[in-house]
């Protein structure tokens, strides 16, 4: 038992915590409090003392000692922080049966900033979520978590000055915290020695502020007093400034006891404030001379430094991501007390910042960064081989080792874009691997030794989190999912994969492979690498695509989505935690597949990164590399064909995706839909396709009458991407028209009036844009008849492109409009092809 703590107990176990007043409790009450769950039944008596430690008188804050002979446990350290770490030391020393290990610990970290960083910005979380992020924290021995507040999918910091900020879903759902809850997540960390670093993230990633109050954040037509949003915070706005101040002032009062406040700053792209009309006046006020003439990052960085100091003034330290160039401008410098987080090293390299005179905390990709949506982690073994000093890209990109003397203040996990159920799973092992490294550098552990050496805190981990289940979402049409109920204190929620119907069983064979060479671009075979894991999967049908989109930023498309995700290799001691496979990997899937008819069969492949390779009946049919669809086309005969695909992902999203088309089909159908699952697989040979010779539709020329043709556009076009290349007849991405915005337009003059029924568009294709459009025929090139209104068209733009047919309509001009690029402003057509009634009298050409 822990000494005079059992009615402290109750409270804490009846849910009542929340409502102590501050200064309730003692330092080592508290303490003991939040002990006092995670001790099992039997377990010592342990005893506490605050005050200065014996033949100590140098200890760091958070430094302690720990003194166990297995019958009590005494705790002393000079400081609040130092007995939270001491305590969360000690509970590693007790197993589940209450037994205590003979120790004596003198302990003291070799960093100063431990973090970790959860974003609850991307995905709704709630007030017990972070508590969760916070406990993780202190029991690995962190003694920071910063809090991504804002972006541009949520705002969940619950401003009283600005309350139309706050977030809330679709169904009035809350999806911001409130300010009890923000309290007591305060002081439920400052009792484990853990401080909480708020972000407000400005002036990118602030979509949600600048739509809520265009007027404030965006900009105001002086002629019609309209304000509309500007995606970013308009660096040129007085008032936004005016507000921003407000609002920091708020979260500074919320997070009272916090000595630091993150504004963001990075990634801000923002060339249209330019053409504001306040533009050039708040320049010439604040005398930019550089951004007076377009330099727009003579603007950001007098932003980061005014907005900085807004901070400041509340006697706090600013802190900022990576981002900005140089110290600023000699108009607009960047004072050197902000601290700036290091991570990308591409936008100011760790050397130049500190030879700027910034300290840093290093948040460097490989290990720190974890982002279970896309499938990434550092490994284990990668994690142990990093110090704090060593700053690296991921995938095997540039590595930087500071000196000694270097001002790095310490490092940080950073988990982004998770659902709170992945947050523990994904990063548990490199949290407690870098925790273990700022801790005691001195020590190099094997993979081996490391994980033996963390069996106390394996232990405390389990008691703490208990990995429940969450229902499956019902398919019935209609019916809304609770894909996140209610759980009990320190649990995460796992998600449930869908169930699996008899029709859907037994689909693949697959076999994994990791780790895996990286930035090679060769198509990886898991034999040469070692196969690690293998297993059989079902068909990944629409509703199983919409399960794995719950769990992403990024998501997949729904048809043609192939599951490629794997549960890890259990390792002893962790089988109690929910665990998908984090790491680059190469995976093996085979089966058959039923064409139903004889005749010209297109296959389909993408991968969202690595390489993707569909093999049939021995053939190799078409590869895809990088974000690009590959096409394979060839006559084949009805009957069963055995398929191989190989694919690895490396970098962005652990995505496959295949589709079919096949004789008489208007358009592709799921890859899933020709595989053969249950008793019906592997029943017959698969035919033998070896002497086939597939080919890439995409880099034949195609024929139109358009083909050719004098083409005219109304945007001009973007370097080489001109005009003609729209009607080329080439329908890939190699070859197209691009040009800046929206709006714009293509003509065709076909040289004389054909009577057409029928066009085709081809669009850059990445898998996950879409483009909206009309199409117009003319002729005399001056009256205009819509044919096509694709205009609220949200289908992707892929490599088989869009076929419209129309009533025969006779013209001489073609006319494509380009609406909208639903991921950026730029227009950009591949190929427009069209053609004439085949049975009307004409001299079409067509081929």
């Amino acid at each position: 038992m822990i000494r005079s703590a059992l009615a402290l107990l109750v409270i804490l176990l009846s849910g009542q915590a929340m409502a102590q007043e501050p200064g309730a409790l003692s330092p080592v009450e508290a303490v003991q409090a939040a002990m006092a769950p995670l001790l099992p039944e039997g377990s010592p008596t342990i005893e506490m003392e605050l005050g200065p430690v014996a033949g100590m008188p140098r200890m760091h804050r958070e430094g302690y000692s720990i003194r166990s002979d297995g019958e009590s446990v005494l705790l002393q350290a000079s400081t609040a922080q130092g007995l939270a770490a001491a305590a969360a030391r000690a509970l590693q020393l007790i197993d589940d049966q209450g037994r205590a290990e003979e120790a004596l610990i003198v302990n003291q970290p070799a960093t100063e900033w431990r973090g970790l960083m959860i974003d609850v910005a991307r995905f709704p979380h709630t007030a017990q979520d972070v508590e969760n992020a916070i406990q993780l924290a202190w029991l690995t021995g962190l003694n920071r978590v910063h809090l991504h507040l804002t972006d541009d999918q949520l705002f969940t910091f619950p401003s009283e000055a600005f309350p139309e900020l706050a977030s809330w879903g679709p169904e009035g759902d809350r999806r911001h915290f409130t300010r009890e809850e923000l309290d007591h997540l305060v002081r439920f960390a400052d009792v484990r020695g853990i401080q909480l670093v708020p972000e407000v993230d400005m002036p990118a990633h602030a979509g949600v502020m600048v739509r809520a109050r265009p007027d404030l954040f965006g900009t105001t037509d002086p002629s019609s007093g309209e304000s509309r949003s500007t995606g970013v915070v308009n660096m040129a706005n007085e008032q936004a400034y005016a507000s921003l101040d407000v609002l920091i002032g708020e979260v500074a009062e919320v997070f009272w006891n916090s000595n630091y406040i993150h504004l963001g700053a990075d990634e801000v792209y923002a060339g249209h404030l330019r053409e504001l009309p306040e533009y050039a006046a708040y320049c010439e006020k604040y005398k930019l001379p550089l951004a007076a003439k377009g330099d727009l990052g003579e603007l950001y960085c007098h932003f980061v430094a005014r907005t900085c100091e807004m901070v400041r003034k509340r006697g706090k330290r600013p802190v900022v991501w990576e981002g900005f160039p140089g110290a600023g401008t000699e108009a607009a410098p960047i004072p050197n007390d902000i601290l700036i987080m290091a991570w990308n090293l591409t936008y100011q390299s760790p050397e130049s910042l500190i030879k700027n005179g910034f300290e840093i905390v290093n948040c460097g990709w490989d290990p720190l960064y974890v982002v279970p949506s896309q499938c990434w982690a550092a490994t284990l073994e990668r994690a142990l081989d990093w110090n704090v000093r060593e700053v690296r890209q991921r995938l095997g990109g540039r590595e930087v080792t500071l000196p000694a003397e270097a001002p790095v203040l310490g490092a940080q996990v950073c988990v982004w874009e998770q659902r709170p159920e992945a947050i523990l799973p994904s990063s548990y092992e490199v949290i407690a691997a870098v925790s273990s490294r700022m801790w005691f550098p001195g020590v190099e552990l094997t993979v081996e030794e490391h994980r033996a050496d963390r069996a106390g805190l394996d232990r405390v981990v389990r008691r703490a989190f208990s990995p429940k289940p969450v229902p499956t979402p019902p398919s019935k049409p209609g019916l809304q999912a609770n894909l996140k109920p209610p759980v009990p204190r320190y649990t995460w929620a796992e998600l449930a994969p869908p169930r699996v119907t008899w029709a859907e069983k037994v689909a693949y064979d697959w076999r994994a492979a990791w780790p895996i060479p990286l930035g090679t671009g060769d198509v990886l075979d898991v034999d040469e690498l070692g196969v690690r894991a293998s297993g059989t999967k079902p068909r990944s049908t629409v509703e199983r695509a919409r399960v794995v989109n719950h769990e992403l930023f990024s998501r997949v498309a729904e048809r043609g989505h192939v599951d490629t995700r794997i549960r890890a290799d259990e390792v002893a001691g962790l089988e109690w935690l929910p665990r998908r496979h984090w790491q680059p990997m190469a995976i093996e899937l085979t089966g058959q597949i039923e064409l139903p008819e004889s005749g010209e069969w297109r296959f389909f492949v993408r991968g969202r990164d690595g390489a993707a390779e569909l093999s049939l009946g021995g053939a190799q049919v078409a590869t895809s590399r990088g974000n690009r669809q590959a096409v394979g086309a060839a006559e084949l005969p009805a009957g069963r064909v055995d398929f191989r695909v190989r694919f690895h992902f490396e970098y962005v999203q652990n995505e496959l995706n295949l589709m079919a088309q096949g004789p008489g089909m208007d358009a592709p159908v799921p890859f899933d839909e020709l595989v053969l699952v249950g008793e019906a697989r592997r029943q017959g040979a698969g035919m033998d396709l070896s002497a086939v010779e597939f080919i890439d539709p995409t880099q034949v020329i195609v024929r139109s009458l358009a083909t050719g043709k004098p083409i005219t556009s109304s945007a001009g076009h973007q370097g080489p991407n001109i005009p003609a290349n729209a009607v080329d007849g080439k329908l890939g991405n190699e070859s197209g028209w691009h040009c800046g915005e929206s709006p714009a337009s293509l003509t065709v003059d076909l040289q004389k009036e054909m009577p057409l029924d029928r066009a085709q568009v081809y669009f850059y294709h990445d898998g996950g844009r879409f483009y909206q459009y009309r199409l117009e025929l003319s002729t005399d090139g001056s009256s205009w008849t819509t044919v096509v209104d694709a205009s609220q068209q949200t289908a992707r733009s892929t490599a088989e492109g869009f076929t419209h047919r129309f009533a025969v309509t006779p013209a001489r001009y073609v006319r494509l409009v380009m609406l909208k690029n639903s991921a950026n402003p730029g227009v950009h057509v591949n190929e427009l092809l069209v053609f004439a009634d085949a049975a009307a009298p004409s001299e079409s050409g067509n081929d």
